[in-house]
């Protein structure tokens, strides 16, 4: 069997290892803690912030205010009104559910989190439903790796055509989801996974299995 290692860019292919993934967009999944304890550290008069400097009543104030002129949520209302900073109050305001373009729901996820979920996951979602097309289409994966697919083929086969095919069927599948947004693959054919592999072709234009360099 040989393998075909399929990597996903929404960018025109080039030569080596694709590292930008619109199936997978690499970021930190942390809660930006920053965020949390914004209102305690910008609603209460007198803390102390990076600087040295303490908050001005003026911008207090001014935050106060905006907050309560923002504010959709009956539950805090009293919260804002009386100035009642807090874990509770930063909760209630910064985390929220939030769901990407296929409907897929994450329960409450702080700032960063609802903010990279809509691409990463959508991205992810796209990576699924690729997964499945090449299922359907009668392809062996038996890998995901980051935005990297590995696909068995049969050693006998027509590589330049199933790669082809397998491509085809990655592309058009996330741009169901990307919409406008451009998608492209790398491919490379080689005994088994190699993180350097790159496709090889003969002087009639198939491809060839990889061999890593000496």
């Amino acid at each position: 069997m040989h393998s075909v290692r399929l990597s996903n860019s929404h960018r025109s292919p080039s030569t080596g290892a694709c590292s930008t993934s619109s199936y997978q967009q690499r970021s930190k999944s942390r809660t930006d803690s920053s965020s949390s304890d914004w209102v305690s550290r910008s609603c209460a008069s007198g803390v102390e912030i990076a600087s040295g400097a303490n908050y001005g009543e003026a911008f207090v104030d001014r935050v106060w205010e905006t907050l309560k002129t923002l504010n959709e949520n009956r539950k805090l209302s009293n919260l804002i009104k009386n100035r009642e900073a807090g874990d509770q109050l930063s909760r209630d305001l910064f985390f929220s559910p939030v769901a990407t373009m296929t409907g897929r729901l994450r329960g409450k996820v702080g700032f960063a989190q609802s903010r990279n979920t809509p691409f990463q996951g959508l991205a992810a979602d796209g990576a699924k439903l690729a997964l499945w097309g090449l299922y359907r289409a009668g392809f062996r994966a038996v890998a995901l790796v980051h935005d990297e697919v590995l696909i068995e083929l049969p050693i006998d086969a027509d590589h330049t055509e199933a790669a082809k095919r397998i491509d085809r069927i990655l592309c058009e599948t996330m741009e169901e989801l990307t919409g406008s947004i451009p998608v492209a693959c790398e491919f490379a054919l080689s005994d088994r996974w190699y993180i350097a592999a790159e496709a090889a072709y003969d002087a009639n234009g198939k491809l060839q299995r990889w061999k890593p360099p000496n």
